[in-house]
Order: C-alpha cells, then sequence, then structure tokens
C-alpha cells in the first residue's frame, strides 16, 4: 500500500491574548513552506490575481473595521518584485503589518539558502513576522488576510 503524505504550506503558531493589552502585544507569526515560497517568488503576479486579492482584502478589512468605503483602505497586498510572493499585508493602525522577516528575504531570497540550511541556522520555513499589531481586531484581520493570499495562491499555483 502506498504511503500518502500531506505537505502543508503553511503553519500558524497559536496566538495566545495578553494577559495586559498594550501597544504592541497582539504581535504573532506565520510560517511559510520554503518550496512553495520559492514557487511563488519563480512565478510571475497576474494583473487578475492582483486585482481579485486587492478588493477581497479591502472587504475583509472593511468587515474587521467597520468601515463602509473600501476606497478609505490602501492596498492591502504588497507583492515580491511581482511575483505571486507575498511581502506583506496591511491593516488600519500605526504602520500594522505582517511581513516577510528581514533575515528569510536577505538569506533565503539571496541564494544563500542552501548554505544556511547546511549550518541549520533556520527552521525549515519561511517566517512573516508582525509590526505594530494593537488590537484583537488587527491580529485576526492581519491573520485572515495572510490565509486568504496563502489559499489563493496555492490554488492559482496548482501546488
Amino acid at each position: 500500500m502506498e504511503k500518502h503524505t500531506k505537505t502543508f504550506i503553511y503553519q500558524i503558531p497559536p496566538l495566545i491574548p495578553p494577559e495586559k493589552p498594550d501597544l504592541d502585544c497582539w504581535g504573532f507569526s506565520t510560517e511559510l513552506n520554503p518550496n512553495f515560497a520559492r514557487k511563488a517568488r519563480e512565478t510571475k503576479l497576474t494583473k487578475k490575481f492582483n486585482d481579485i486579492m486587492q478588493n477581497d482584502g479591502k472587504n475583509i478589512i472593511k468587515l474587521f473595521f467597520d468601515m463602509e468605503n473600501t476606497k478609505e483602505i490602501y492596498s492591502p497586498y504588497n507583492f515580491m518584485e511581482k511575483s505571486f510572493l507575498l511581502h506583506s499585508t496591511q491593516v488600519p493602525g500605526n504602520a500594522c503589518d505582517l511581513g516577510l522577516s528581514h533575515m528569510c528575504q536577505k538569506d533565503f531570497f539571496s541564494g544563500e539558502w542552501g548554505e544556511i540550511k547546511k549550518a541549520k541556522l533556520y527552521p525549515d520555513y519561511v517566517i512573516y513576522s508582525s509590526h505594530n499589531v494593537d488590537s484583537r481586531e488587527q491580529a485576526y484581520c492581519l491573520l485572515s488576510l495572510w490565509i486568504h493570499w496563502a489559499n489563493g495562491a496555492k490554488i492559482v499555483l496548482d501546488y
């Protein structure tokens, strides 16, 4: 009998509510399969996918922040050098975003990943880190936007 293993394209560590709410206390991270990240990075972003994601993203933000007019919302998704790979997503707030960690950008996408992986300096995934997440709404909205992108890209890239 053939053994079937399922490869996940992402993992999300638990989101734990802060004991004492304060600025930037709702931070979290997500972890992306490096093979999926590489395929997304090597595939040119289509206008259709970008338009759909930006529109869907604005509607997601509108629901979380009770906004009536999506014209008030900047483009929620930023893609890495016109590829399918998400660079960052942002929501209303004080520079509130979830983006590729600086080290992943520097090392994974510069071609140094093979050497770094051999040295076991990083786990085997690409990390997205949040910044300036001050509320539960911001955290959940960022997570919803990120999952929406990951699932959409997975379908389009046939991964």
